[in-house]
Parts: C-alpha cells; structure tokens; sequence
C-alpha cells in the first residue's frame, strides 16, 4: 500500500485538496493507495463530504505532531495543495524534521 501526504489548514487557499481528493480516486490505482489528508479548518465538513462517496482510502482529519512526523517518514509522496507557498515555510518544515 503507497501513502501520498499532504498537510494543510483546510480553508479556501488549500483549495486544491478537493480537486486532489478527487482526482486520486478516480486514479485506476486508486485502490492500491492510502490519501492523508492531515488538517483542519473550515472546510474539513466539506472534504469529508466529497469523500464519503469516493472509492478511495481517503483520511480526512487533524493528526497529532508526533504521528505526523511518523506518517511522514512511511510516505510515499507529499503533496502540497496550495496556490502559493510565499515564504516557503512547509517545505523548508518538511526538509527539516528528519533533522530532529
């Protein structure tokens, strides 16, 4: 089973997770493959919504520091929803935690 990642604040600029949630279970592969979609915020209802009828593995919901940084390391892919990353924080987060 291959894990694809992504962590975000659930709210109109991680717009994407939707289109992502979307778009992996309509994947022919879809079944062979678990999606985190590690958060919260304002439209968690909604994506869990979009979800419900999706033929898909799909994980919707806050995960706590430590597992997250543990799904993390078993990830296959991490994908990064938003329309901008401005200051780059995520990513340099994400190169940096295997640091710790």
């Amino acid at each position: 089973m291959r894990i694809l990642l992504s962590a975000s604040d659930f709210t109109n600029a991680s717009n994407g997770l939707a289109r992502s949630a979307r778009d992996f279970s309509a994947g022919r592969h879809s079944h062979n493959i678990d999606l985190h979609l590690a958060g919260s915020g304002p439209l968690e209802r909604d994506l869990r919504k979009l979800a419900t009828p999706l033929a898909a593995q799909i994980h919707i919901g806050f995960i706590p520091h430590k597992e997250l940084i543990a799904l993390l390391d078993r990830a296959d892919i991490y994908v990064h929803c938003a329309l901008v990353e401005i200051e780059g924080l995520l990513l340099q987060t994400l190169w940096n935690y295997r640091r710790e």
